[in-house]
């Protein structure tokens, strides 16, 4: 896949992030109506300048959403980082507890600008809230530079290094700073793309301690089931390998029927939750999920591990598909 295919992939991937983040936040505040409840769509248009950003449109388009169902929840995609000593750490190990994830490097301005109400917060509330503060490693940051920056300004907070890339490429991080807040059962709250102060931040983290959980769903979904995303590439790999996968298209079928994946099935995004489980009776067996562009898929995916599926692989778009397609 070429470079400017990846960055097509990670701000569709951003986008769809942060409409599910406003969506979420907005029914939450709704319904709860709790007075010092963050204004996230306020938050990432008001930042747009101060962050340091590739694509600015990502958070535009998320301000400018209207409307989602009250049931939604999105469960936010795990990765691997490695912390100061080299240790992997997965984000899905801080469940239990809210997170507040945050992506950033040492170049970045605001990202530095923020970090003192960020130390201000955890120093209050470190032994409730999980803090997974995020540098961005690659051409222009060091995980050494990282680590620097942090022992100069005699920071405390748990700081991660995303040495592979991996939370990046999950998150479709384009613009830095970017945070998100997560609920104790992994599911994103509310975030913001731009630098957020220390007001700001501590509303959000209120809003998740008052987050309800779902006790029922929770037990009823196996404690395995996760979201995985993953190349294109790694995809053609593993139906190369495994003539069992089961190849999920989720666009509607008049979109399939103008061309798909060979060997895909068709199950329209909008009616996972109604046809799956008839149509899926094997929710161990390994499930590749793909769309038009990115956007389907992540919320198909997101959908089927709500429901218990437990290998759902999120692959992305069709249109940069680099292989055969069929009629």
């Amino acid at each position: 896949m070429n470079k400017k295919t990846k960055t097509t992939l990670a701000i569709l991937a951003f986008v769809a992030f942060m409409l599910v983040s406003v969506f979420a936040y907005n029914n939450i505040a709704k319904k709860n109506k709790p007075s010092n409840a963050i204004d996230l769509a306020a938050s990432s248009i008001s930042s747009q300048s101060q962050s340091s950003s590739a694509s600015p449109t990502a958070a535009e388009s998320a301000s400018q959403s209207e409307s989602s169902s009250e049931q939604d929840r999105f469960l936010a995609p795990d990765f691997t980082v490695e912390d100061s000593s080299g240790k992997s750490v997965k984000l899905s190990d801080l469940r239990g507890k809210p997170v507040v994830l945050n992506f950033w490097a040492s170049w970045c301005p605001p990202c530095k600008a923020e970090m003192p109400d960020f130390e201000k917060v955890y120093a209050d509330v470190g032994d409730e809230v999980s803090f997974m503060m995020v540098d961005l490693v690659g051409d222009r940051e060091t995980k050494e530079d990282g680590a620097e920056f942090i022992k100069e300004q005699g920071f405390t907070f748990p700081v991660y290094f995303d040495v592979a890339g991996e939370g990046a490429m999950n998150y479709g991080i384009t613009s830095i700073p970017t945070t998100l807040l997560i609920d104790a059962e992994g599911y994103i709250v509310t975030g913001s793309q731009g630098m957020i102060d220390e007001e700001s931040l501590r509303k959000g983290i209120e809003l998740l301690k008052q987050m309800p959980t779902d006790t029922e769903k929770t037990e009823d979904k196996p404690m395995n089931a996760e979201y995985h995303k993953i190349t294109q590439e790694k995809a053609k790999e593993m139906l190369e390998q495994d003539k069992n996968i089961v190849l999920l298209d989720v666009r509607a079928q008049s979109e399939y029927d103008e061309g798909h994946i060979e060997g895909a099935i068709v199950l329209p995004d909008t009616e996972i939750a109604a046809r799956a489980e008839d149509e899926l009776t094997d929710k161990d067996a390994v499930i590749l999920v793909y769309c038009r562009s990115g956007r389907r898929s992540l919320g198909a995916a997101n959908a089927l591990v709500e429901l218990g599926y437990t290998n759902v692989y999120d692959f992305g778009g069709i249109l940069d598909w680099p292989y055969e397609v069929v009629k």
